[in-house]
């Protein structure tokens, strides 16, 4: 993917910011560009939002 967001972002920028469930459990950054997904029957990834 390489268009950019109307700011400018581009897909790995936007993903920087996320957060992720791999098959419901939380992973780090780090982690889950590390993570294996043979197996796996979900990855949500979750927008930055605001609240508390």
């Amino acid at each position: 993917h390489t268009d950019t967001t109307a700011g400018g972002m581009t897909l790995a920028e936007v993903f920087g910011r996320c957060s992720f469930l791999v098959d419901g459990r939380t992973v780090t950054h780090p982690e889950a560009a590390a993570t294996a997904l043979d197996g796996v029957q979900r990855v949500d990834v979750l927008p930055p939002f605001a609240g508390g």
